[in-house]
């Protein structure tokens, strides 16, 4: 099994991309950061990026190093501190990795 997406989570990263005027090529992506958490942010898609596709649009790009960390994790939304936020679950779980609002 590789790294999936909902379709709940499909639909708030393509609102949240609309929402925020990000250019042409550009989507948000799941990227390492310097202190080995994983954080969403807006860019374009790197060569060796998973990109993760809703109805033939592509939504969301994951760096080699992020999708190597999750495996077979799936983006969903649930419920944070501050509302709805991306959460990354392992299959048949509760939210385990962490989350970002989308």
């Amino acid at each position: 099994m590789a790294l999936e997406m909902t379709e709940t989570a499909a639909m708030a990263l393509k609102e949240t991309v609309s929402a925020s005027g990000l250019g042409e090529g550009e989507l948000m992506r799941l990227v390492r950061t310097e202190d080995a958490q994983i954080a969403l942010e807006p860019g374009r898609p790197d060569a060796g990026d998973k990109i993760l596709r809703h109805e033939g649009e592509a939504i969301l790009a994951v760096e080699p190093a992020v999708e190597a960390m999750l495996g077979d994790a799936i983006v969903d939304v649930g419920q944070g501190p501050q509302g709805a936020a991306l959460v990354l679950r392992r299959p048949g779980g509760e939210p385990g990795v962490n989350g970002a609002t989308p």
